[in-house]
């Protein structure tokens, strides 16, 4: 019997978030687990503490509603959090000792989310979109309710709350921004005056290249713009003498591809300081060092990650010493850094990053659930090889398990999304990614996770080198992974499958097009006709930035590089499997693949799921999608 099912899987429990205490002794985190009744399929988040020094690990919330986002009270004596507990999420608070939650602040028809204190603890500000008005309300019952299409979205705002003990009754939020823009992230003025943020004109996807940076006073309705900063989801971070505001910028033009880098904008508007490149160019700020001296950022790097600290003078970023891969960091408000960390053997863990160089702390290690397998993980390790132009690639093996010396093997090859996405040195037991590893190298198949050009990780020319090129080189990258493993007697070369999502769907789609060496195809939410994509996605801007221009100025572009147009050469029995509610990459586009392989008498199946976006949220749909992807590739490789 298979021990390392995907119902088993489900239940890992994985760290989402940590952020340390101001005096670096706790660390608050949380930990999703799936909720499985008869009538609820989901996951849940709750709050955790756990004592650096001991490791001893504490569950501060329960229940059968998710908490997440703990932030901690500048004085370390409480944690604010928002909970799910009410018919939208709220925000509440609790003493970082435990014992019960008490609610804060509450709107009604609206989400509560990004809580931040104010450094002196007196106030919470938090993110919440507008609400809606009594007409609004009218009009939606009287189904007097037409929209005009790209405005129907609810712009966020800032809005600030007093911090109270257990109030009676709920104090009122005071809204600081207004409705014509909308806020993606925000921090305190160091002397609590108001606010640093970003934001766009609206919640629209597609509008990040508009991004700008400003500052708002909490007696003022109108910000003051500092820069255009183009930059997805930056969030600014204001220094501890509250003379600047570090954010991720635009190195560049905007690209999907993403070049960027951290400047330091002076809070009294003169011209920015641009600080050193980072080696992918793509840091993800993490915050200011207590003395001003540098920021600290984390970055992909190759299959791992790594944490830097780059100096606010403009020299050479600092690496500091870290697990090396992690999913999760945050920075402590006494300047203290933490990471959930983990590798191909080791579960997600807790570490205490050390900030004046020297090596990190293991912290604590999860329990894995009762009925955890006790059998072993299967054998991963990197693998470097030569595309057919000679640039270096890079990915990941992973052997069956009871691997034999000599013996040949199917062979899985799966494709990330993004396509900046990356394989990396995760858990072989967690069950995010569309290929359930452990799974498959149970049922005796060798799989390769490729990180073709355009995936991040490996610097900007590398993710770029797959401009107006999709099916290309990245393409031939793959191809040339396989047969690395083909030479090596690994992969067995009669029984080769490819599966992926998103951009992995359309590499995935795009392979079967291209070559009949695989016997099957697994495909999830595929971006199969690029033209069609731009008119119906949520990311219309996206092809076009890659394509290098608009279908109706370079039609050839789209027509090379679209798998539907290529069908004809497809005999590669594929699954397709697409979530019902995807805005990212619309159901249409798996629909038009099956239906053109259906036509074409080529074995094939659509499998949509209900009420699932881009990824999906529901363990039990996790666990069919990935039961489907096991069946099929039993009845074609076997």
């Amino acid at each position: 019997m298979p021990t390392w099912t995907i119902d088993t899987q489900i239940e890992y429990p994985l760290i989402t978030e940590v952020v340390p205490a101001p005096d670096g002794r706790h660390l608050a985190f949380c930990i999703r687990e799936p909720l499985q009744t008869d009538d609820r399929s989901e996951f849940l988040t709750h709050l955790f503490l756990a004592e650096c020094s001991s490791g001893t690990i504490i569950q501060l919330t329960y229940g059968d509603q998710s908490d997440h986002t703990p932030r901690w009270s500048p004085d370390g004596q409480y944690l604010a959090f928002i909970s799910t507990r009410g018919p939208q999420a709220e925000l509440r608070v609790m003493q970082a000792a435990g014992g019960e939650s008490w609610l804060l602040a509450s709107r009604p028809g609206s989400d509560i989310s990004a809580p931040a204190w104010s450094r002196d603890g007196s106030r919470i500000a938090f993110l919440a979109p507008a609400q809606t008005d009594a007409e609004h309300e009218r009009n939606r019952r009287a189904r007097n309710d037409a929209y005009s299409w790209g405005q129907q979205d609810r712009c966020a705002q800032i809005a600030v709350v007093p911090f109270r003990i257990a109030p009676r009754p709920l104090p009122v939020p005071q809204p600081v921004t207004n409705t014509s823009f909308h806020v993606i992230g925000f921090d305190w003025l160091s002397d609590g005056s108001g606010f640093a943020f970003t934001a766009t004109t609206s919640p629209n996807q597609d509008q990040w290249p508009d991004t700008w940076l400003a500052t708002i006073q909490l007696t003022s309705s109108e910000p003051t713009r500092l820069a255009t900063i183009a930059a997805w989801g930056a969030n600014p971070k204001v220094s501890p003498d509250g003379n600047w505001i570090a954010c991720v910028t635009s190195d560049g033009p905007p690209r999907w591809a993403c070049a960027a880098r951290i400047a330091l904008f002076p809070v009294s508007g003169e011209p920015a300081r641009v600080l050193a490149v980072t080696p992918d160019h793509q840091p993800e700020l993490l915050g200011w060092s207590p003395d001003g001296s540098c920021v600290y950022v984390s970055e992909i790097e190759g299959v791992g990650a790594r944490m830097l600290a780059v100096p606010a003078d403009g020299s050479a970023p600092q690496p500091l010493d870290g697990p090396a891969m992690f999913d999760a960091a945050g920075l402590g408000q006494g300047g203290h850094l933490a990471v959930a960390g983990e590798d191909f053997d080791r579960p997600n863990a807790l570490h205490l990053i050390d900030l004046t160089g020297g090596p990190h702390q293991l912290v604590a290690t999860l329990a894995m659930p009762a009925g955890w397998p006790a059998t072993p993980l299967p054998r991963a390790e990197v693998l470097q090889w030569n595309s057919a132009d000679g640039m270096a690639i890079e990915g990941i093996v992973t052997y069956p398990l009871g691997y034999q010396e000599g013996q040949a093997y199917p062979l899985v090859v799966i494709v990330h999304g993004g396509p900046t996405g990356v394989y990396q040195r995760i858990y072989l037991g967690n069950p995010g990614g569309y290929g359930p590893i452990c799974g498959l190298a149970e049922q005796g198949y060798a799989t390769l996770r490729a990180n073709p050009r355009g995936s991040s990780g490996y610097g900007r020319a590398f993710r770029f080198a797959n401009e107006r090129d999709w099916g290309g080189g990245d393409f031939r990258d793959i191809m040339a992974g396989v047969d690395t493993l083909v030479a090596r007697g690994l992969a067995d070369p009669q029984r080769l499958a490819i599966m992926g999502w998103s951009y992995g769907g359309f590499m995935a789609s795009w392979a079967i097009t291209q070559t009949n060496r695989f016997a099957a195809a697994c495909i999830g939410a595929p971006v199969t006709d690029p033209i069609s994509f731009n008119g119906t996605a949520d990311i219309p801007s996206f092809i076009p930035d890659y394509f290098g221009a608009e279908y109706w100025a370079d039609l050839e572009a789209y027509r090379s590089q679209s798998p539907l147009l290529h069908v004809s050469n497809v005999q590669t029995p594929a699954l397709i499997q697409h979530g019902e509610a995807d805005i990212r990459v619309p159901l249409s586009q798996g629909r038009q693949l099956y239906e053109a392989l259906r036509r074409r008498g080529i074995p094939t199946e659509l499998v949509v799921y209900p009420r699932q976006g881009h990824l999906f949220s529901e363990p039990r749909l996790i666990i069919d999608s990935r039961r489907r992807v096991l069946e099929w590739l039993e009845r074609y490789l076997a």
